[in-house]
């Protein structure tokens, strides 16, 4: 019951962590072979009204024992919203671009094999994780920062940041990466725990990330692959997330499967669409349409809060 309390007061509590999530999004259509702009809809991250700490990199307050906390994804969604600003003329929101991709280079953790981390100090008991632990999702969105803070001011240290964190998003999970392989699928893991967990949205954040990988590092053949298997494989997975009055948030849980929050839902339409723009892959556009159409449906959306809240109940 305690660890219920504290969901919910992570989800309702202003200053939550769940706070910093939940804001207005939607796709970006531009140019996707530049980085004048970024997938996603990110500038109301930029909203966040705290806390910080003393040179005013957010942190995220999970309550409880983890209490306040670095997020490097919730770092570079700030640092991303910020340069979507500055990008469409408020300057003043430069401020968070740069002191994102500064923190991003400067807490990279680069092994002896040169590949670079951003760890989550804190327990994430949804799949059994134990700090220190590493998320492609979080390694995708600090290297469309790092990449746009490279070319923005002609830095090749934020470059070096973003190999270095590529590589380790690209070594194989048995190897302590982000990489999942097998014979029919190839998945950049949001979290890595005792089975696949394909978070959906996290995938997509992580092929965006490598996409704008692959535009400025063009020779490698590599990541051009494992890019491709990763759409591949989510447009041929794609069916399994579907509930047919809703999304699903992953595929670690099957008794029962965990329906997408509201929010993530219309972050599944979102990037859906953005995929189909980039691909080309009528897949994409057709999942799209068909969760963006189940979600006007007030009878859909109070099936997926309740079967939502009893997952919650059942395994939180």
């Amino acid at each position: 019951m305690k660890r219920v309390l504290m969901t919910i007061a992570r989800y309702l509590h202003p200053r939550g962590a769940v706070s910093f999530w939940h804001t207005k999004i939607g796709p970006i259509r531009y140019d996707y072979s530049t980085l004048d702009d970024y997938y996603i809809d990110l500038r109301a991250k930029t909203n966040y009204a705290g806390p910080f700490d003393a040179a005013g990199i957010p942190l995220l307050d999970y309550f409880g024992a983890i209490g306040k906390q670095y997020n490097p994804c919730a770092i570079a969604q700030w640092g991303l919203g910020g340069f979507q600003r500055w990008k469409r003329g408020e300057v003043e929101h430069a401020d968070p671009f740069w002191k994102a991709a500064d923190w991003l280079r400067e807490n990279l953790d680069v092994d002896s094999a040169g590949r670079g981390f951003w760890w989550y100090r804190f327990d994430f008991d949804a799949y059994g994780l134990r700090a220190p632990w590493p998320s492609a999702l979080a390694q995708a969105q600090g290297i469309s920062l790092l990449l746009r803070a490279s070319r923005a001011a002609g830095d090749e240290s934020y470059l070096l940041a973003a190999r270095q964190a590529c590589a380790a998003m690209l070594s194989p999970v048995s190897e302590g990466g982000l990489l999942l392989a097998d014979s029919q699928y190839t998945m950049l893991e949001e979290v890595v725990a005792d089975r696949p967990t394909a978070i959906l949205d996290g995938m997509v954040f992580a092929v965006f990330g490598l996409q704008d990988y692959c535009l400025v590092v063009a020779d490698d053949a590599e990541a051009k692959l494992v890019l491709d298997d990763c759409m591949r494989s989510i447009a041929e997975l794609l069916p399994r997330y579907d509930l047919g009055y809703w999304s699903r948030a992953d595929l670690y849980s099957e008794i029962p499967p965990m329906p997408a929050s509201r929010f993530y839902h219309g972050l599944h339409v979102a990037q859906l669409e953005v995929l189909a723009d980039l691909t080309g892959n009528s897949v994409f556009a057709e999942y799209a349409q068909r969760w963006a159409t189940v979600a006007r449906s007030s009878v859909n959306r109070l099936r997926a809060f309740f079967n939502k809240l009893v997952f919650k109940f059942r395994h939180y």
